[in-house]
């Protein structure tokens, strides 16, 4: 049995995002066939609330990412607080943050990721 692989849409977004967000997916079917990662620029001791919010405009899964969790289409995973995220081989795999020239850059840090 032959598994095809999910596409996988990266979305970098500020804390101001979140407008576009509820947008973008009150907007889409809920069965598009891809899996949306969501990382937010956040303040890294502030609770997220994101998967509660978007699935009030989604049928789609909403999750916090875990570490080492299949990616799977209809499905849209958001970054844990004070985490960074990457993916490789179909897997999410979450780390612990650090500071490149004194700035945080998980956007840049899960689109590296990605485009491997």
């Amino acid at each position: 049995m032959k598994t095809e692989k999910v596409r996988v849409v990266g979305i970098g977004a500020s804390a101001g995002g979140l407008d576009a967000l509820k947008d973008f997916f009150g907007a889409m079917s809920g069965d598009t066939g891809m899996a949306f990662i969501i990382i937010q620029h956040l303040d890294p001791h502030q609770v997220s609330h994101l998967p509660s919010v978007l699935a009030k405009y989604t049928d789609m899964a909403v999750v916090h990412a875990k570490d080492q969790i299949a990616v799977e289409a209809n499905s849209i995973y958001t970054i844990p607080p004070n985490k960074f995220l990457t993916i490789r081989n179909g897997k999410l795999h979450l780390s612990e943050t650090f500071k490149s020239n004194s700035l945080r850059l998980p956007i840049d840090f899960f689109f590296q990721s990605l485009a491997q």
